[in-house]
């Protein structure tokens, strides 16, 4: 039988801190963003997941590397976003608001 590799987590969070460090957070927003030291170490990993989803997002629907690092910080006028830029509504630090924030970024990053 074959084993499957194991997903290494602590590559996957140092990684979604990087990201986030592209859209301007420092390490200690970052990690407070990601839940460090407040959440469960499943919501951590559920969020540093959805950290992930938006960057591949970004990917798919901005060729332009200033865009993709740089859409985070932009105000948009897309109705959920109403004129905030999504760093600004995801910085409730609810993991709620950053899923609905990846699901919106998914659904306009396919079209």
């Amino acid at each position: 039988m074959i084993k499957q590799p194991q997903c290494d987590e602590e590559a996957v969070f140092d990684s979604a801190i990087k990201l986030l460090a592209t859209w301007g957070l420092s390490r200690d927003v970052a990690l407070w963003m990601l839940g460090w030291g407040r959440c469960s170490k499943s919501e951590v990993s559920r969020r540093t997941l959805l950290v992930q989803d938006v960057g591949l997002s970004l990917s798919r629907l901005f060729d332009n590397p200033k865009n993709i690092q740089g859409f985070m910080n932009m105000p948009n006028d897309n109705p959920y976003f109403a004129g905030r830029t999504p760093l600004q509504v995801i910085s409730d630090g609810e993991l709620q608001t950053l899923e609905k924030c990846a699901e919106r970024l998914k659904a306009l990053s396919l079209g």
